[in-house]
């Protein structure tokens, strides 16, 4: 008896140290890529900018394309990001959003080893899901590509489905409003939950209706009510619906990328997820909105954020399917099965994607956030209670003051300065909204604005102050 309690701690402990080593590489990488101006702020600093303002008492401002002087529910319904904003009556640091999602995600990993535990008695088992669950590429990526509302939520995600298995119904709807509360598209991921509460073994139909009435009540009101009320009558994100059925097939499968995506996060899990039935609905729709629905090529990879919900998911698939077959006398096909799917997610982390949480033991990696000084002497020459007009990857650093990106029109509103790295060789999207060629073009109609002083730093890198 004591050598069996003595094992289980020992297990416990591994589990906990390894999600531990999980939120802390996560929180180095991520803090690390800030450091290195690999942050940017579409999307990530619209978020910051927005989460900052509301801790101190103030209406979320953000410099939006098109929703220019409107608050963030122009572009996106994301009340419930608002819930990171106490976390800034602690620091004024930025670097502190990214901990918090490392964390989040983290303790989504802990409520997923209970779940697992507590329904899986073979260690081998819960270890196979708790693997395949952090070591999904499409949620590493997650972590490493800035802030995004969608890889916080996959704590609230995890913790619905713990309050479905623990019956913890008073729990569970103020969970499910935060999860909604996300995204309006989350309504979408409501509408899949509440099938899977009416069509698993153990049924609630009660509670699914009323999930999947919430869910359709919540899509409807933010995208054609709320949405448009702030940003003057359009919703940018509406669904693009194909004409016919060739078409939602033919659009879910490709371009070739599409198929990939789908087959390498199925296969993390063994493609045990295919063979659960009660949430493919939700996996389906999922991948509908992504391929389908949306034209945006961004979304069709494993990069980004775009996979992180798919985790919790396939984690709950693969959970519910191995609950049914060890019921059935079936534990030595579910042990084959974790084996395979502890295998399949070492090689395709470690081989076919090379996963991001590798660069936490990169030395190289840390060296690097060494070569970026040039730039925090560049941002820090510039004050940050008047309007900044900066690019892309270096307006991050103004977030917590009043920001714009670069653009030609800035005769329009006028910045106190401007901050510019015109390298070779950087990436693309640090220019966004212009082009290089573009950031080019306002370099040289700054020079000959007389109403703008030049201030150079360095070869490449400049400073523009209004006089």
């Amino acid at each position: 008896m004591l050598v069996y309690e003595s094992m289980k701690k020992g297990f416990i402990t591994i589990i906990f140290s390894l999600i531990f080593i999980y939120f802390l590489s996560f929180s180095l990488i991520s803090l690390h890529r800030f450091w290195q101006y690999e942050s940017f702020y579409y999307d990530m600093g619209i978020y910051d900018q927005s989460i900052w303002q509301v801790s101190r008492f103030q209406l979320p401002f953000t410099d939006q394309l098109g929703a220019y002087g409107k608050i963030i529910f122009a572009d996106h319904f994301v009340p419930s990001l608002f819930l990171l904003s106490p976390f800034y009556w602690f620091t004024d640091k930025t670097e502190m959003i990214f901990i918090v999602q490392s964390l989040a995600v983290a303790l989504s990993g802990v409520i997923a080893f209970l779940l697992a535990r507590k329904n899986i008695k073979n260690n081998l088992v819960v270890f196979g899901l708790i693997f395949s669950y952090l070591g999904y590429v499409g949620l590493q990526n997650a972590l490493i590509t800035d802030f995004h509302d969608t890889t916080v939520a996959t704590l609230v995600l995890m913790f619905i489905f713990w309050t479905i298995f623990m019956k913890k119904w008073k729990y569970y709807f103020p969970a499910l409003i935060i999860l909604l509360g996300f995204k309006e598209s989350m309504a979408g991921l409501g509408l899949g939950l509440g099938l899977y509460l009416f069509l698993r073994k153990e049924r609630f139909p009660k509670i699914a209706a009323i999930t999947i009435f919430i869910s359709l009540f919540w899509g409807m009101v933010t995208t054609k009510i709320l949405i448009p009320y702030f940003s003057g009558g359009t919703y940018t994100y509406s669904p693009i619906y194909p004409k016919n059925i060739l078409s939602w097939i033919l659009n879910l499968f490709l371009p070739i990328i599409k198929t990939r995506t789908i087959l390498v996060s199925l296969a993390t899990f063994a493609f045990i997820p295919v063979f659960y039935i009660p949430l493919l609905p939700a996996i389906l729709e999922h991948f509908l909105e992504r391929f389908v629905l949306q034209p945006a090529a961004t979304r069709w990879d494993l990069g980004m954020h775009y996979n992180a919900l798919l985790s919790p998911l396939f984690f709950v698939s693969s959970l519910e399917l191995y609950i049914i077959l060890i019921r059935q006398k079936k534990e030595n096909l579910v042990k084959f099965m974790s084996v395979i799917s502890i295998l399949m997610t070492l090689y395709i982390h470690q081989f076919l994607q090379h996963g991001p949480i590798n660069l936490a033991f990169n030395k190289d990696f840390y060296r690097h956030t060494g070569d970026f000084k040039f730039l925090d002497n560049l941002t820090r020459a510039v004050r940050t209670d008047k309007l900044v007009m900066a690019q892309n990857n270096l307006a991050t650093r103004f977030t917590h003051g009043k920001v714009m990106l670069l653009s030609n029109n800035y005769a329009e509103r006028k910045p106190y300065a401007v901050v510019i790295d015109f390298r070779s060789g950087q990436n693309p999207n640090n220019f966004f909204p212009l082009s290089m060629e573009e950031t080019n073009t306002l370099i040289v109609t700054l020079t000959h604005d007389p109403q703008y002083n030049l201030e150079k730093k360095g070869h490449d890198q400049y400073l523009f102050f209004r006089k």
